[in-house]
């Protein structure tokens, strides 16, 4: 997907739950990476509001996902992101 601005959109999804440090510095650090480079589409979902996401996923947020498929986790990792 491009959009008009010539640079390639991406839509991700980020799990995370609220008041989670690790979280925020994910989330930041995925949006430094991506400003200038592509539009970011970031759904952030909240896994407590989801039990089978809680199950799932309580001791690896955050989670990077792109379409149910997991990127990365903990920590951002760059390599992990395809540039579209």
């Amino acid at each position: 997907m491009t959009t008009d601005s010539n640079r390639p959109a991406l839509d991700l999804t980020l799990l995370s739950r609220r008041e989670c440090p690790l979280c925020d510095e994910f989330k930041l650090a995925l949006e430094a990476w991506s400003s200038g480079r592509l539009d970011l589409h970031l759904e952030v979902v909240d896994i407590e509001q989801d039990a089978e996401l809680l199950e799932r996923y309580q001791w690896r947020i955050p989670v990077l996902l792109l379409n149910d498929r997991e990127l990365c986790h903990g920590h951002f990792d760059p390599a992990s992101v395809p540039l579209v």
